[in-house]
């Protein structure tokens, strides 16, 4: 990924919090995925953080991996 890439990617809060250790609040995990989800608290980006990277992530992928994150954030 390229660093302009990187730099669309959620706030700069966010992605300094990945690497500073101080990572959006994890709200899920998925064992199927060995992942977890985060939610960020300044722009609500969500991010899915595996063993060495970590992405934003989308509704389809919250609502099939997370169902209980899926469900507190997205139904009424």
């Amino acid at each position: 990924m390229s660093k302009s890439e990187w730099n669309n990617k959620g706030c700069e809060k966010c992605r300094n919090g990945w690497f500073s250790g101080n990572r959006p609040p994890e709200i899920g995990v998925s064992e199927e995925r060995w992942a977890t989800l985060h939610k960020c608290e300044y722009c609500g980006t969500f991010w899915e953080a595996f063993l060495r990277n970590a992405d934003i992530t989308d509704i389809e992928t919250i609502k099939k991996y997370y169902p209980d994150a899926y469900a507190k954030y997205f139904k009424s």
